[in-house]
């Protein structure tokens, strides 16, 4: 039996204390290896205990035999920077890159099924895949006015970009959500472009088109 993908799932993080307990706890329950599993969480210089609750669930995944879950200070706070500076802790090891948020969480099969419609994909089609997205549901948690605002309009093909709306089976597409990106697909592209403080995700992804991945 083959050994399972070594994977990184990057978290950038500021504030993010009302949402990072969950987003962590679904990382930690994956069926994914553990041991194949490491988690960055990339801070901007939280100061509403978001650092506490990582630390915690840092300890109490280790005494658990959970996947590894570390804490690093991004200076810059931005999000392309914190996955830049994850990219240079990661070793050669490392096959994918899984890009995460503080406050979205994943069902427990998340990882093992999104790398192995990946593989299955590159088998079925002999093409070398940059990466594959997935479904983004809207939040089952109480909203305020303007995170509704920001769900409706990244809902809808008319106020925003649609791309989540429109998900909704496998094939191709520019700008897919929350990518599990190939390790080497990142390093071909020179990763995140830092002068993009929004939508850097798409950015990189088109790119990563353009080199035929």
């Amino acid at each position: 039996m083959d050994a399972p993908a070594n994977v990184v799932t990057v978290i950038p993080t500021w504030q993010e204390s009302e949402h990072i307990e969950r987003c962590l706890r679904s990382l930690m329950q994956q069926t994914h290896p553990s041991h194949a599993h490491r988690i960055l969480v990339m801070d901007g210089g939280s100061s509403d205990g978001t650092v506490e609750i990582v630390e915690n669930l840092a300890a109490e995944s280790m005494q658990s035999d959970g996947p590894s879950i570390e804490l690093h200070y991004n200076p810059f706070r931005y999000v392309p920077q914190a996955r830049n500076l994850a990219m240079d802790l990661m070793g050669d090891d490392v096959e994918f890159v899984f890009e995460m948020i503080g406050h979205a969480w994943v069902p427990k099969q998340h990882l093992e099924i999104r790398i192995r419609r990946l593989l299955e994909i590159e088998k079925n089609t002999g093409d070398r895949l940059g990466g594959l997205g997935c479904l983004v549901l809207e939040s089952d948690q109480p909203m305020g006015k303007v995170e509704s605002w920001v769900e409706a309009t990244l809902a809808s093909p008319l106020g925003g970009s649609g791309h989540f709306a429109r998900f909704k089976k496998d094939g191709p597409t520019k700008i897919p959500p929350f990518v599990l990106y190939r390790r080497d697909a990142l390093l071909q592209a020179g990763g995140w472009n830092e002068a993009f403080i929004t939508t850097q995700d798409s950015e990189l992804n088109l790119r990563i088109i353009q080199m035929g991945r």
